[in-house]
């Protein structure tokens, strides 16, 4: 999430259920001194979110004594892929050697750093992603395929695996809101009142028998924050409410970011501890591949 929001005279009654953006700068650097890499390059999407989170990740990395090769900036594809700052951006990768760049920004930009990879004769880049981007949108590209990529810590939602195995069309029948999910499971049976196929949706039509790639429910990341954000707002409310009744004083608190960590823990959510603290055991380091033997 972008670090604006930590601004508090800005923002001054927002709070994150998502580790800040700016702690995986530090993450990132760790990442690079670990492997040893000490001449990297990075290329930015040319929104204002992306640049300014660019420029901070650009300060902690030069403070930490690797060296930035270069910085480069892409546009929507459409608009990229003719322009004279493509050629410039193709000339200047294909010129200094660096064989790691650091990608930030979102998924629009994807498509213009695919078509500068592999037009580059230099190939075997490690590309290291620093947004929230879904996996499923990295694959598609064959020269983004191995990246690395930080992600939110995935947890366990006691129940919602199983929930979601036995899910289908046949147990919500006429619930339009699902049908898009039904369409992309590629069950090819008539939902509600569509005879497009030849047949009727039966038991077999369930999220179970759906290729994992196509739907996952054994990596719960952007869920299991949303899950862990409603239980800890409930506690707050339900603290908040007794208080009130026993006519306790209620004191307002605020969420330190280095000395006091507010965590709560649940029997429902199966994960070490949720908190509200931008430490780096927040992410995950993946690689993005269509593999299923990819590492997460």
């Amino acid at each position: 999430m972008d670090p604006v929001f930590s601004n508090k005279l800005l923002f001054p009654y927002f709070y994150r259920t998502v580790p800040d953006g700016s702690t995986q700068y530090e993450a990132i650097v760790l990442l690079l001194k670990h492997f040893g890499w000490s001449w990297v390059g990075m290329v930015t999407v040319d929104d204002e979110g992306s640049q300014r989170a660019s420029m901070d990740l650009y300060k902690v990395i030069i403070r930490s004594g690797v060296c930035i090769a270069y910085r480069e900036s892409v546009r929507d594809f459409s608009n990229f892929i003719h322009s004279m700052a493509y050629m410039k951006m193709l000339y200047q990768i294909q010129k200094i050697h660096c064989n790691v760049i650091i990608f930030v920004g979102s998924s629009y930009g994807l498509s213009s750093l695919h078509s500068i990879l592999s037009d580059d004769l230099n190939h075997g880049k490690v590309i290291i992603m620093i947004s929230l981007i879904l996996p499923k949108q990295i694959i598609v590209f064959t020269s983004l395929q191995g990246s690395l990529q930080l992600t939110l810590q995935k947890g366990r939602i006691q129940g919602l695996k199983d929930y979601l195995l036995t899910a289908g069309p046949l147990k919500y029948p006429g619930v339009e809101i699902m049908f898009k999910v039904w369409d992309n499971c590629n069950f090819n049976c008539n939902l509600c009142d569509d005879y497009s196929y030849p047949r009727a949706c039966d038991e077999r039509d369930v999220l179970g028998n759906v290729d994992r790639s196509l739907y996952d429910v054994d990596n719960f990341r952007y869920t299991f924050s949303v899950y862990s954000a409603v239980y800890i707002v409930a506690y707050a409310l339900h603290h908040l409410i007794f208080s009130y009744q026993r006519q306790e004083h209620l004191q307002l608190f605020t969420i330190q970011h280095s000395q006091d960590t507010w965590k709560t823990r649940d029997e429902r959510i199966e994960a070490d501890e949720v908190e509200f603290d931008p430490s780096l055991r927040n992410y995950t380091i993946c690689t993005e591949s269509k593999s299923p033997h990819a590492l997460c």
